[in-house]
């Protein structure tokens, strides 16, 4: 009853304190599990493209949740800027993103944008909006690896 189970899993243990810093191509010191680089999450933010704030005429949007993201501003219909407060070694980072369907059910898709060290930008399109398509998400998510 009030016994929490533990799991061993003595491997994926202490391949954790070999995680790949660097984020080369694989795994540095990795002895224990070489067959499964690890690599960090270097970022990650939950944010709301809907609902934003101006601070001296920028439009800042409301974060959720995050980790080394400074700020997201919002720039257009659908196009938002993440900023990192600690900078990428270069802009070859790989970034999974996801947003929710617009009201009318359509899902949108994410489209990464102008990769650099200190921000990169998205844009949120749905084939059903006329025009440039773009369209503003409610629940918008990023993480970022390298």
């Amino acid at each position: 009853g009030t016994n929490t189970p533990e799991i061993a899993n003595p491997v994926l243990n202490k391949s954790l304190t070999g995680l790949d810093t660097a984020a080369s191509n694989g795994a540095t010191s990795n002895a224990d599990n070489t067959a499964l680089p690890l690599f960090g999450c270097r970022a990650f933010v939950n944010f709301d493209g809907t609902n934003v704030q101006s601070v001296s005429g920028v439009n800042h949007c409301a974060i959720r949740s995050s980790g080394n993201v400074s700020k997201v501003v919002k720039s257009g219909t659908g196009i938002y800027v993440i900023h990192f407060i600690t900078a990428m070694p270069d802009s070859n980072y790989a970034c999974v993103a996801t947003s929710d369907a617009n009201p009318s059910g359509w899902g949108n898709s994410t489209r990464i944008q102008a990769l650099s060290t200190t921000n990169f930008t998205i844009r949120i399109v749905n084939s059903q909006v006329s025009g440039s398509g773009a369209d503003d998400g409610q629940i918008i998510c990023m993480s970022i690896f390298r």
